[in-house]
């Protein structure tokens, strides 16, 4: 059986290096892989034969202790590595086989790494060599189709696009929803096809990804959706008459469809052969990385490829699948092949110039192979070719220049016949006719701009006309220019002018009725529905200039119509139009004749008198949430009113306002409005109030029924916080209850007011007299609280009173505030209560008749002491602990 190599690998980190191995040896194969990159190597086994393999060609360590046909070795960041496989034939050791591991130099590049000056494979063969072919699939127009029709798929020998092959097995599937098929498009298939692979991301073709990213227009390039079949050949070529020795670097730029990272990754082996399918060098691509889940869920483009010497004049490359069912979703475009020559510079890229200039392009060229010896035999040998389209992967389209056979071109006389495309090619003696081992220029462009000889015979209508900055206003023949174009050509323009005058003209007005519609004027008829409007006619002259007559048409109406006109009693005398309808007018038809700009016309005016109801009502004043009920207040100014109706808003039935039900309508002007009352009770501070409906913004509509009319108003109102939950303490302090005491409140916000005014800066639960003030006596306190997330409700007005003369049953109150203990000498059974300055109670205490002493263990600030006797005497104190 024939020996042959397999190899797999696993990786941690895909870095790359540069391979210092340019000469080919005479190993039995090579390996190009990435810096720390694990590989199994070895050969597919037979039977009879055993492998033991080690670190040398004679003796060295025995790197895998026992017969097997393959290995993993760690790939290190060396040039090259050398393992030796010792062959075993039924137990006798054969001579070992060398097999050298190199670096890659282009190894996952992106755009960014071939243009970063500090990288040393910015200036590889695959940046710098002489490209040999070139595949980006075309699409290059943007009236291209978005992705190539079924019918485009593979034929018989296997030849999808033109110079370029897919291997046997393959299905052409366009929007590649399954396993084992390729696709060709301008995007990848996910932004084609809804549903069909929700892990894919949008990819746009590399050909233009640098210079035209992000827009679908433009560029071809293949997907795959392999199947789980390592080793399963995606894609292979053949290049023929190569020089032996030649060295070449394939490569192609692969990207993974996937968003998110995946067990299985894309993961590919390029390898080549001669043309006896003997191994030369096989390359890993390693684990080609998917996507992320962040904001660009698709990695860049990235180039991977490898170089290898040619022993024969022939070379296969095959790229295999190394991968599994999850990975190998990729998209692959510009797969070329250079020969690693070094690079033929020229001093211009593109050129423009006139016809009958002289065009030199220069070369440089350095025949130094790096060993301080040629690359090319010398002497050398120049060769410029041409080439209309410029294709550089289509070398069949370039033809030799027969006079251009040094290292410049040189164009005496600029002919039309000589734009195009031009490059240079360099061989060694008697080389320069094969055209696979020569080195070659990139391309230059000679465009040509053309002296012109040009006679201009212009016509204009009135206005000016500008000949190169020169203004012409009048008919002028034989004026002459000499102008350069962008190439720098001169040309001699010649101008006849000829000024045409225009004229514009504007008729006296047209009135008319719309009763003499269709109406003739000049060559124009009016039909019948046109109205009044400016009209603009644009007329030719026999000079052939557009000239403008200008008509204002008026068409007035000659109506007849009915109109309807109601009309109260209570609104008499009315003014219609011209016409009075005095006191004592009845209903009725009227007729009136009118001459409208002088058409005639006829208004028919039904007239209905009626009585009406009208009535003013106006808003109720303030409303407390403990009130019984609240009043309206309306006035009839015509009509009666037999009953009225009351709907709530929802918000107010939810609070336990009721609706009422044509009411009869008290002979008075008001109308009470019952305000939800509860049964429960709250007691604060040993005092009952009664429970009171929620405080806010409500509305009703009330509705009169007056006779055969209804009358309909919305009214808002507000039902304010009862004032008892305002409490004055002492002569200075106003503060809120809390919920134990309010009705269950909770409050977020406070705004003091004094007589309506808003006390600036008061926002706290309470309000203080500074500085020994006081209250103002006699006048109104209220506070809006604003629950949360609600709007403020204010409270009812609460007038606070000067405290009367001390009650002798109870005595002045003697404190130590030293030791926190208040003395108090009653003169009967009471409580004492006592509330922080917030008006929160914190404390209660029985009080007995006689001396009483207490030490109520209090954080020292300002209290309010209040003292209720049995029999009803109070009295309230400030103290400060």
């Amino acid at each position: 059986m024939k020996n042959k190599l397999i190899i797999t690998f696993a990786f941690s980190l895909l870095l790359c290096g540069r391979s210092f191995a340019q000469t080919p040896q005479p190993l039995s194969a090579i390996y190009i892989a990435c810096p720390s990159v694990t590989v199994k190597i070895g050969f597919f086994h037979d039977d009879a034969i055993e492998y033991w393999w080690y670190s040398a060609v004679t003796g060295g360590t025995l790197m895998a202790p026992s017969a097997r046909d393959n290995f993993d070795i760690q790939k290190n960041y060396l040039p090259a590595q050398t393992v030796y496989a010792e062959p075993r034939i039924n137990g006798v050791p054969q001579p070992r086989i060398p097999v050298e591991l190199r670096l890659s130099e282009i190894c996952g590049k992106t755009d960014a790494d071939y243009n970063n000056p500090n990288d040393p494979a910015s200036s590889s063969c695959y940046k710098t060599g002489t490209l040999l072919f070139k595949q980006d699939f075309g699409g290059n127009s943007p009236s291209d189709p978005f992705v190539l029709p079924n019918q485009a798929a593979v034929n018989a020998a296997g030849i999808f696009y033109p110079n370029e092959q897919v291997a046997q097995g393959w299905t052409y599937l366009a929007n590649l929803c399954g396993w084992g098929v390729y696709s060709i498009g301008k995007q990848t298939p996910a932004a084609w096809y809804d549903g069909c692979r929700p892990t894919w991301g949008v990819m746009d073709d590399h050909t233009y990804y640098e210079s035209d990213p992000q827009t679908p227009q433009r560029g071809y390039f293949i997907s795959f959706e392999a199947e789980n079949t390592p080793g399963r050949v995606f894609y292979e070529m053949q290049i023929d008459n190569l020089c032996i020795g030649t060295e070449l670097t394939f490569s192609a730029w692969i990207r993974s469809m996937l968003k998110n990272d995946h067990t299985d990754h894309t993961n590919l082996i390029f390898r080549a052969y001669d043309i006896n399918d003997n191994e030369l060098a096989t390359y890993f691509t390693g684990n080609v990385p998917d996507g992320t889940s962040g904001t660009n869920p698709l990695r860049p483009w990235a180039n991977y490829g490898f170089t290898f010497a040619t022993p024969t004049n022939s070379v296969k490359i095959k790229i295999t699948n190394n991968g599994g069912t999850q990975g190998n979703d990729f998209g692959m475009d510009d797969i070329e092949v250079h020969i690693c020559t070094p690079p033929i510079l020229l001093n211009a890229m593109n050129v423009r110039t006139c016809v009958g200039s002289q065009i030199d392009i220069h070369s440089s060229f350095s025949n130094n192979n790096g060993s301080g010896g040629h690359y090319f035999t010398e002497p050398l040998e120049y060769q410029w070719y041409y080439s209309q389209s410029g294709d550089m992967s289509n070398m069949g389209s370039w033809t030799a220049v027969p006079t251009q056979t040094d290292a410049n071109l040189d164009i005496t006389q600029m002919a039309i016949t000589d734009t195009g495309y031009y490059y240079l090619a360099i061989a060694g003696a008697g080389g320069i006719d094969y055209t696979n081992c020569r080195a070659s220029s990139p391309s230059v462009h000679i465009g040509l701009g053309i002296n012109i000889e040009q006679t201009r015979n212009v016509k204009i209508c009135g206005g000016s006309y500008n000949f190169y900055g020169d203004i012409y206003s009048n008919s002028v023949t034989g004026i002459q220019k000499t102008i350069n174009n962008p190439a720098g050509c001169d040309s001699l323009i010649t101008l006849n002018l000829t000024v045409n005058q225009p004229f514009n003209e504007t008729v006296p007005p047209l009135v008319i009725c719309d009763k003499e519609l269709p109406y003739s004027w000049r060559d124009t008829i009016f039909a019948v529905g046109t109205t009044s409007k400016q009209i603009i006619f644009n007329k030719k002259t026999r000079a052939d200039c557009d000239s403008i007559v200008t008509l204002d048409i008026t068409v007035n109406p000659a109506y007849d119509q009915t109109e309807e006109l109601s009309l109260c009693t209570s609104e008499l005398p009315k003014v219609w139009r011209d016409t009075v309808f005095d006191v004592g007018t009845t209903s009725g038809q009227f007729v009136f004749h009118r001459l409208t700009a002088g058409c005639d016309s006829i208004v028919r005016l039904n007239v209905e008198v009626k009585n009406c109801n009208q009535i003013n009502i106006f808003p109720p004043s303030e409303i407390c949430a403990d009130d019984a009920s609240f009043s309206l207040q309306y006035d009839i100014l015509e009509g009666t009113l037999p009953c009225y109706t009351v709907a709530f808003d929802q918000k107010a039935k939810d609070a336990g306002f009721e609706d009422i039900s044509c009411a009869t309508a008290a002979t008075g002007t008001t109308i009470e409005i019952p305000i939800p009352q509860f049964s429960t009770t709250i007691n604060c501070n040993g005092t009952d109030h009664q429970n009171y409906v929620k405080p806010d913004n409500y509305s009703l509509t009330i509705s009169f029924q007056l006779g055969n009319d209804e009358s309909i108003y919305t009214i808002p109102f507000t039902v304010l916080y009862p004032k008892w939950i305002l409490e004055q303490n002492w002569e200075d302090v106003i503060a809120i209850l809390n919920k134990n005491c309010n009705g269950g409140y909770e409050f977020s916000a406070y705004e003091w007011y004094l007589d309506n005014s808003k006390i600036e800066y008061e926002t706290k639960s309470y309000y203080y007299v500074k500085d020994g003030g006081k209250l103002n006596f006699g006048h109104e306190y209220r506070v809006a609280l604003t629950r949360k997330n609600e709007e403020p409700i204010f409270t009812c007005a609460i007038v606070p009173q000067a405290n009367s003369a001390p009650d002798e049953k109870i005595p002045e109150i003697h404190i130590n505030s030293a030791q926190h203990i208040i003395s108090i000498n009653a003169a009967q059974n009471g409580v004492l209560r006592i509330f922080n300055i917030a008006g929160v109670l914190v404390k209660t205490e029985p009080l007995a008749a006689g001396t009483n002493s207490y030490s109520p263990l209090l954080p020292s600030g300002m209290y309010i002491l209040q003292i209720i006797l049995d029999d009803g005497a109070r009295k309230s104190f400030k103290i400060v602990l």
